[in-house]
Parts: structure tokens; sequence; C-alpha cells
């Protein structure tokens, strides 16, 4: 018998007896939609949750530089809580005076900034001074200011306080009264304009003028000099404070640092109380979809098997019913000079082409559930999550190898039948 003749044989079979085709198409298309069906389900989640976790982590991320920002906007320089001063500073006079009447040199700034610290940023040097404001006759604070000195080995951060422009003042509440930034006003003997205004904190602050350094030290008769450096201790640096200040005192040996614990302390408790959120919140998230991830492996798990073996059983029954029903067919055949071989062919092609049609409809059917499904109750749905080509071509292959395997009993039985017996039985 030629390959064409088994062809014809094949179709003409499955025209013929078209109900048990469909019904074996059916049992395919159920194990390979099922496990399909399970398998995109599983990924639109795995995918969904994925995507959930990152923008939560984004979130998160967002609401720390959120808090960071709030920190710096609410801080300004009264939230510096390491003040480094010249070692000759008497502290009580600096706490009564608000300023310290002791300089350092400037270069300490350079020297400190090419150090190996790591443990604080933010460093800003100045220069106050108490000084009578002639054109209002009123005492106030003088501080120039340069901008925060970038720390060679810290990681860059947005300034807390940044620099006045030459030519330009900033005030204090108190000083300003009803003027706004963009005024001009008159300060020993020249017109600045007013870069911003301070909020009130009803400090000294409130009293205070800042001015570009160069010029600071130009009015308080002081060049090259400042008294003050002030800056943040890295909270993530997760160094005691007191060994902070050992190291800045081993770098700069004529200076004396002073350390608000209070302000150090809050600063770093609100950035772990937030991290420690940030964590928990990611924690519970993951949790959970590996949690439900799981139920939905032990439900696949569960079903799948139960499934396949019902379809399993549903097709080696079709086709024992159609060697059963075919027995006169398959003894003229043999009588005709069909091989075994042949024989079993025809059993085990129809078999294929009812497990290829089988798959292919089970893989539509489940991959269109899967996309509605996605697409209205998953946020953020993509069809690339449910249309997994690599798992099609592979549950196409396998239906037609599940197919196969069921018809594979009832054709090997078919080739053993005695086409003698079968034909005087029917005579």
């Amino acid at each position: 018998m030629s390959k064409l003749g088994l062809s014809l044989l094949v179709f003409r079979e499955i025209r013929y007896r078209l109900w048990q085709f469909f019904f074996a198409v059916f049992a395919v298309a159920i194990a390979t939609g099922g496990v399909v069906g399970m398998i995109s389900l599983f990924q639109i989640y795995d995918a969904a949750t994925a995507r959930s976790l990152a923008e939560k982590e984004k979130e998160i991320r967002a609401r720390l530089a959120e808090l960071s920002e709030s920190m710096r906007k609410g801080s300004l320089i009264q939230q510096f809580n390491i003040t480094i001063l010249s070692a000759e500073q008497d502290l009580a006079s600096f706490h009564f005076d608000h300023y310290p009447n002791t300089t350092l040199p400037e270069s300490d700034v350079k020297t400190l900034v090419n150090s190996d610290i790591t443990t604080i940023n933010h460093l800003e040097p100045s220069l106050t001074k108490r000084i009578r404001w002639p054109e209002k006759n009123r005492d106030i604070l003088l501080t120039g200011i340069r901008g925060e000195a970038p720390l060679r080995l810290a990681s860059p951060k947005k300034m807390f306080n940044p620099p006045v422009p030459p030519g330009q003042v900033a005030l204090g509440s108190e000083l300003a009264g009803s003027l706004a930034p963009g005024d001009p006003i008159e300060m020993f003997g020249k017109t600045y304009k007013i870069a911003r205004v301070h909020w009130p904190k009803g400090t000294i602050a409130d009293m205070t003028a800042w001015l570009d350094l160069d010029e600071a030290q130009k009015i308080l008769d002081s060049p090259g000099v400042i008294n003050a450096m002030r800056a943040i201790h890295c909270g993530c640096a997760n160094m005691d404070l007191d060994l902070v200040a050992k190291k800045i005192k081993s770098i700069l040996p004529d200076t004396q640092v002073i350390i608000d614990k209070p302000k150090a302390d809050t600063r770093n408790s609100m950035r772990s109380a937030a991290e420690e959120e940030s964590r928990e919140a990611l924690a519970t998230e993951a949790a959970s979809r590996a949690e439900t991830l799981t139920r939905i492996t032990s439900t696949a798990l569960a079903v799948l098997p139960i499934l396949l073996a019902t379809c399993g059983g549903w097709l080696l029954w079709l086709s024992w019913f159609a060697v059963r029903s075919r027995r006169q067919e398959i003894a003229v055949l043999r009588s005709m000079g069909a091989s075994s071989i042949f024989i079993a062919a025809l059993f085990l092609s129809r078999a294929a082409a009812a497990g290829l049609a089988g798959a292919l409809s089970g893989c539509a059917i489940a991959v269109l559930l899967a996309v509605t499904w996605g697409t209205r109750y998953t946020p953020g749905f993509l069809a690339s999550d449910a249309i997994l080509p690599l798992w099609i071509f592979s549950a196409a292959l396998a239906g037609i190898a599940f197919s196969l395997a069921a018809a594979l009993i009832p054709a090997i039985a078919a080739t053993r039948q005695d086409p003698a017996k079968i034909l005087q039985q029917e005579i």
C-alpha cells in the first residue's frame, strides 16, 4: 500500500466517522488547553505581580526621596548636626553669642574635602559675625557662605543651603520684613538683590543676612578665614558619632567638633523608620505573591493529572472502539496484502491528525480565554504575558504525542487480528 493510499484512507476514515474524530479532537483540546491555560494564567499572574512589585519599589523609593527632600526643606542650616570650630573657641561664648569669635584658615576646608572621610556630607564653611547694619541702624548677624564643598569620597547630594551669588543677599524673615525675592536692598554701602527670604524659624536665623563668602570677608575685614564648618552626619555610614568627631579631629588637629546628637539621632531614626517600612511593605508584597503562586501551582498539580488521565482514558476508549468497529475492514485490508505496519500507520495517522487539530484548537481557546481574563482582571496586562510561542509549540507536539500514546495499544491490537477468522465469523 502506498503513502497516497494511506493518506486517502485516513481522510475517508475521518470523513466517514466524523463524530469519532470530533470527540478525539475534543479530548486532546481539553487536555492541551488545560495545560496551556494553566501555564498562561500562571505567567499572567507572575508577570503582573512582578510589575506590581517593581511599581511598589518605585513608589517606595519616591516616598524616601520625598522624605529626604522634606527634611532638606525643613532643615536648611539649622539642621546641620556637626559643627567644626577652632580648638581655641570657648564653647560658652559660642553658645551665648550664637557665632564663633575665633577663626580657622579657609585652607582647612580643602584639607577636609580631599581627605578619606566618608561619614559626613553637606560640608558648608562659613564666616559669621555680629555687625551693625548702618542703613537700618540695627545689629544683625552677617554670614558669608560659598555653598557646600563636595567631599572627594562622599556621594553627591542635593544642597541643604545653596550658595548666595555675588551681588545678592539672603535674608532672615525679620530682616526682610515686607521685601520679597528680587527686590533691591541697601546694605553696607552697596545695593544687593534679594536672592531668597527664609521662612520664620523663631531663632537668631531670623536676624541673619547671608552673603557670598568673599564679600562677607571683605566687609568683616577677614580675608582667607572662616570661623565654622557645618556638616551632616551620614546615617547610612552606621558609624558612632563620637568616632566621626575623632576622625575629623585626626584630619584637622587644631579644631574641635560639636555634635548635636538629638538632631542626628532624629534624622537617622526617620530614615531608618522609612527604610524599615519600605522593606516590610516589599516583603509583605513578595510574600503574598509567593503564596498565591504556590497556591496556583498546587491547584495545577492537583487538577492537571486528573484532567490528563480522564482525557487519556477517553482517547483510549475511542481508539479501542474504532478498532472494534472496523474489524471487518481491517481483515479485508489484510487479505488484500496490507502489512501490519500499514494497519498500525492507518490508526496512528488518524490519531496524529486528531492530536494536531485538538492541540491547536485547545491552545487557541486557552490563550483567548487567558487574554480575556487578563484584560478584565489583571492591571497592566500585556498580551505577551499570555501568548507563549514556545509553550504553544510544545503543547502542539505534546498533543500529537498524547493522542498517539492513547492509540498505540489499540493499533498494535489491530495488527494482531487474524483476518481469516474475522472474515469467517462475518460470513
